[in-house]
């Protein structure tokens, strides 16, 4: 029996199947392990952010879930003063721990490392009491489907 030599290029093929073929499953299993679940009631949650009555101009509001409300964890981004939570299509249903980190451009620029060279940005400072942007936050809401979609949020000084 004749016996031929393997071409290097199929080789290799074959060790990159062995190799990236159960990574790629994985991946898959995890990816769909993570997909919204269509059957979550939820509502999409909108609202103005102040800080001593002025629009905070950039950050984030958080809602958590607690009190034994499933779902995850939903967020949206303030802009201008306002943000709105519809990704996943909004924030599930029940009692919400809401979480805001805020903050305003000082006018200052500030120099930090950056990958390749040192990179220059504008210099930002948080907004509120810290707590509010953590576990906390005394801020907290209870959305029913009957509930209205507007959770507006008025910082306090620190």
């Amino acid at each position: 029996m004749r016996r031929t030599a393997i071409n290097p290029a199929v080789k290799f093929c074959r060790e990159c199947l062995v190799f990236f073929v159960p990574y790629f499953a994985i991946s898959c299993l995890c990816c769909i392990g993570c997909r919204s679940n269509s059957s979550l009631p939820t509502r999409v949650v909108q609202g103005k952010v102040t800080f001593g009555g002025v629009p905070v101009e950039e950050g984030m509001v958080r809602f958590v879930p607690i009190d034994g409300t499933h779902g995850p964890m939903s967020f949206g981004n303030i802009e201008h003063g306002t943000y709105r939570v519809e990704s996943h299509g909004g924030v599930p249903l029940g009692a919400h721990r809401v979480e805001v980190d805020a903050w305003k451009k000082t006018g200052r620029k500030v120099t930090t490392p950056g990958r390749f060279e040192p990179e220059t940005s504008d210099e930002r400072e948080r907004l509120g009491p810290a707590a509010y942007s953590s576990e906390n936050s005394p801020l907290r809401i209870q959305l029913t489907a009957d509930s209205s979609d507007q959770f507006d949020i008025q910082l306090p000084a620190k």
